[in-house]
């Protein structure tokens, strides 16, 4: 058992320092997933082993490790291929967007990131209201944010995309030295905590390093080593200050899709699971539609669906939702070979968004970045489907083009009035 997983770690590795040393630098979204894949797929498990606390079969273990190494791989080989399909329309996309997403570091002004400011404000206002938590989120964040959240979800995740927004102008405006970069993101951090996720705050400090990387100075490998250890030190104390973890052993839970994927594995077969042949992938376009606009909904569906497989009716009568490895809705529909091209298909869309970033580095390439240029987590505005984020950005963004549109004329009535 011990024999697989080690050689998945290795796997992990040897992925990301080929596609590190493609691009240079070990801050790139398939060394970011590793570091991810490699905590939750080969040092969590591996503790489990050696603690002797295995919650599944050796047999669903040593699959559940090899479709994770060939997901991961998969991912990293699309890295290494000349170019991707995608990269095109994402070009396409930002020209036909234009003037509302054409913002330079000039445009974003005092008063439209004032704007912004105001916007948080009354969304999170709008939150401890419609919620019923009141001031619970400013006292006990994460108490609100697991019991509260539910009927609030779109203004939590407006809220989360809005003072992302806000980092971004910030930091594009006035992050000249990496020190102050790192100095804001610690702000924007504790301002994020109010909102109870600890996953979302920490973020602040990932794209902080990103934006020192690829426009200020270029990040050594051991302060960047050093640095992403201390992130995890930080998730430990935030996990045992919030009271999500009674022990350090217990903040492994947080990584706990390895061993929640190996009970799908596990139930092939032997609990009614078989594959869907395409089903899971096409409920997610529930997704899309409001429940508003229809309430009849299916509560479940996509990863939902295979969740409430692993523990029935756990997604509907608790707020834990179980969290299962990335692939597991390819290996639902069509077991190894769904794994494979989910795999190949998220890879694809990550290069292309990657390396648009890379070629123009501004504000615009920035926010793709964050919303779809990373594998898993990292969002910009949080489960949000792109039409409608991107239609978002842009009424933000044309706030922002009104203000520097009108920004020339009131100075030329200012300087009239004055004569």
């Amino acid at each position: 058992m011990i024999l697989p997983l080690v050689i998945n770690g290795i796997s992990i590795v040897a992925t990301v320092a080929l596609v590190s040393r493609k691009y240079g630098s070990l801050i790139n979204p398939i060394a970011l997933f590793g570091g991810f894949l490699f905590i939750a797929t080969f040092l969590t498990p591996l503790a489990y082993v050696l603690l002797h606390m295995l919650p599944a079969s050796e047999s669903a273990v040593n699959y559940t490790t090899i479709l994770s190494s060939l997901y991961f791989v998969t991912i990293g080989a699309t890295f290494l291929v000349q170019s991707s399909p995608f990269r095109s329309p994402i070009d396409l996309l930002v020209r036909l967007s234009r003037p509302f997403t054409t913002i330079g570091r000039f445009d974003l002004s005092l008063l439209g990131m004032g704007l912004l400011a105001l916007q948080f404000v009354f969304v999170y206002v709008t939150i401890m209201i419609a919620s019923g938590a009141g001031l619970m989120w400013l006292t006990n964040s994460r108490e609100a944010y697991s019991y509260h959240r539910a009927q609030v979800g779109v203004w939590w995740s407006l809220a989360l995309g809005i003072l992302m927004l806000l980092f971004l102008a910030v930091i594009v405006r006035w992050g000249q030295t990496s020190k102050r970069v790192f100095l804001l993101a610690a702000l924007f951090c504790f301002i994020a905590l109010r909102l109870g996720s600890k996953g979302f705050a920490l973020q602040y400090f990932i794209i902080a390093a990103f934006f020192v990387q690829y426009r200020i100075r270029p990040i050594r490998t051991w302060p960047l080593l050093c640095g992403s250890a201390l992130l995890l030190c930080l998730l430990s104390i935030v996990q045992l200050a919030q009271g999500t973890a009674d022990r350090l052993i217990d903040t492994l839970g947080y990584f706990d899709y390895f061993w929640h994927s190996a009970r799908l594995i596990e139930g092939f077969g032997h609990r009614g699971f078989h594959f869907q042949y395409g089903a899971i992938m096409l409920s997610n376009l529930w997704f899309y539609l409001p429940r508003a606009v229809y309430p009849d909904k299916p509560l479940l569906y996509g990863l939902g669906l295979l969740d409430d497989w692993v523990y029935p009716g756990l997604a509907k009568h608790s707020r834990y939702t179980p969290g299962l490895l990335q692939w597991a809705v390819g290996y639902g529909d069509f077991g190894v070979m769904g794994v494979v091209g989910v795999a190949a298909v998220q890879g694809l869309i990550t290069k292309g968004v990657f390396e648009y970033f890379l070629e123009h580095r501004d504000f615009v390439a920035f926010v793709l970045l964050i919303q779809v240029g990373f594998v898993y987590s990292i969002e910009l505005f949080p489960r949000c489907p792109f039409p409608i984020y991107w239609l978002w950005f842009m009424a933000e963004g044309g706030m922002f083009w009104v203000l520097r549109v009108l920004a020339p004329k009131a100075s030329l009535a200012v300087a009239r009035t004055a004569g």
